[in-house]
């Protein structure tokens, strides 16, 4: 596991997450070219991109043919979605879903709740009612609640 800090000139307060390796290196691999445009270091040229310090306004997805700090529209990152899965979907969906899986997964609401910068509060609110295995846990409660007090049937 290694730990992304999500803006690396941040402050301390910043949002500094733990993330699968297996994750971390294409993350990696994705950020070397940037590295050798800075550096100015042309494709397989053997240069210690450690020493390369990118732009703090430079983004890691940057618009197509625009400045390195010119952000993607999310519809073009989504018509780009559609052309490759088939089907549409909003970067948003992705970012419920994935708080969804992980509250249907057992993770504690405040580690989640940091992860994606909500309050414990709304982020019950929002996820909580989406999960499938919360409500399932629910109606099994409900049962051996019934069970106990009517007795078996």
């Amino acid at each position: 596991m290694s730990n992304f800090q999500m803006n690396a000139s941040a402050p301390a307060s910043a949002l500094l997450i733990t993330l699968d390796d297996a994750l971390v290196a294409p993350l990696v691999r994705m950020r070397e070219p940037f590295l050798r445009v800075v550096a100015g270091a042309p494709d397989g040229a053997e240069v210690d991109l450690s020493l390369v310090r990118i732009p703090d306004d430079w983004l890691i997805f940057p618009a197509p043919d625009r400045e390195m700090n010119a952000p993607r529209h999310p519809d073009g990152v989504t018509k780009q979605a559609k052309n490759i899965l088939g089907f549409s979907i909003r970067l948003h969906d992705l970012r419920v879903s994935y708080g969804t899986w992980l509250l249907d997964q057992g993770e504690p609401v405040h580690v989640l709740a940091k992860r994606l910068r909500h309050d414990a509060s709304i982020l019950l609110e929002v996820y909580a009612k989406r999960t499938q295995r919360g409500d399932e846990k629910a109606a099994e409660t409900t049962n051996r609640l019934t069970r106990g007090l009517i007795g078996p049937s």
